[in-house]
């Protein structure tokens, strides 16, 4: 769509927890301003409403997540409404790092997987001409499980990545086509990971985390939660199963107060254990006999077995959450191995 002067426009849609994808896009918009583009930022959020507008040229970046796109750009997408043939640009974004080893940092790269093939399918299916497709890497900020890098190796990192989402951006003027493919192995491996994560790994994560003694309650993790998963109860959060994993609040926190708890780890971990529901599924060995179809059997298994564990984990959530504010017994829940961990918010990031 080009207006009376003919200016072509573009619309960059992100969606962002620390900044990286953020990062991305805010250097596409001033490139492609500089091209002589009339470009708008769309930013998704859990209840983010669709630009329905026909662009020239429209941008989705967003962070992958278990080899995937995040569940809450995949609804957006989903949304969408069919356009006729407009040009569109993927770029996902992946969490590079560093490991000790030997007394050295090796280099480990992060991979998209089914990411970017996801994506476009999805456009492809409302209309969307996808011409380019890419990933981008930046520092790695699962802090949740794993230190993110050096504040040294942080800035190697973001340089790299800002050189390269500059060359893209050429080659998006340019409108060069290249696709990323992914194979049909890799990709229904990462389909049954993704899937995993997307309907009960991320919606554990919240579940993992306590805010220690140095919260002052000031609400900046509720108020910046893009899913809406975190509410205050007696002055500290609370993390609900709509937690998107993006891990924004752990890495925000102007107090670093917000860790994993080794105790809610723990627990939640040995609910794959727990007796009672090995006596439940063995039950269910006897009493699913009538049924010839094995893979009715499975699914019924899995879906009481499902069931079952997140009534337990609602039960024990709660009980937790009320146990953190017990003077004599928080300090229990406090303990973590993410409080001398790094915390990482790309620096022109302010949510």
């Amino acid at each position: 769509m080009t207006d009376g002067l003919n200016i072509p426009k573009a619309l960059i849609t992100y969606f962002s927890g620390t900044g990286n994808s953020f990062k991305a896009a805010s250097l596409i918009f001033k490139e492609l301003e500089k091209k002589g583009y009339a470009v708008h930022l769309k930013k998704v959020e859990i209840d983010s409403k669709v630009v329905n507008d026909n662009y020239d040229l429209s941008i989705f970046i967003y962070p992958v997540y278990a080899c995937r796109v995040p569940g809450i750009m995949v609804k957006y997408l989903n949304n969408l409404i069919k356009v006729k043939s407009s040009k569109a640009v993927i770029v996902s974004i992946i969490g590079n790092g560093f490991i000790s080893l030997k007394s050295k940092r090796i280099f480990v790269p992060g991979y998209e997987g089914q990411a970017l093939v996801q994506a476009e399918k999805i456009l492809r299916k409302k209309g969307y001409d996808v011409f380019l497709t890419e990933s981008i890497g930046y520092p790695a900020n699962v802090t949740n499980f794993v230190n993110p890098p050096t504040l040294n190796e942080q800035e190697i990192l973001i340089k790299d990545g800002d050189e390269k989402v500059n060359a893209l951006t050429c080659d998006i003027v340019n409108q060069v086509r290249r696709i990323k493919k992914c194979n049909l192995i890799v990709q229904f491996m990462c389909w049954i990971f993704g899937l995993g994560y997307e309907n009960f790994g991320r919606r554990m994560i919240g579940k993992l985390y306590v805010s220690d003694n140095s919260c002052n309650g000031c609400e900046k993790c509720k108020d910046e939660c893009p899913a809406n998963a975190i509410k205050m109860f007696k002055r500290k959060p609370v993390w609900n199963y709509n937690c998107e994993g993006c891990v924004k609040c752990i890495n925000m926190c102007p107090l670093n107060a917000i860790q994993v708890s080794i105790v809610r780890l723990i627990t939640f971990i040995g609910l794959f254990f727990v007796p009672y529901m090995r006596l439940i599924l063995h039950i269910l060995d006897i009493n699913l006999k009538v049924f010839s179809n094995i893979y009715i059997i499975v699914i019924l298994k899995a879906g009481i077995w499902s069931i079952g564990f997140f009534i337990t984990a609602y039960v024990l959530d709660k009980l937790f959450v009320l146990f953190e504010r017990m003077p004599l017994i928080r300090n229990l829940f406090y303990i973590s191995y993410t409080r001398k961990f790094r915390r990482y918010l790309e620096s022109t990031f302010n949510p």
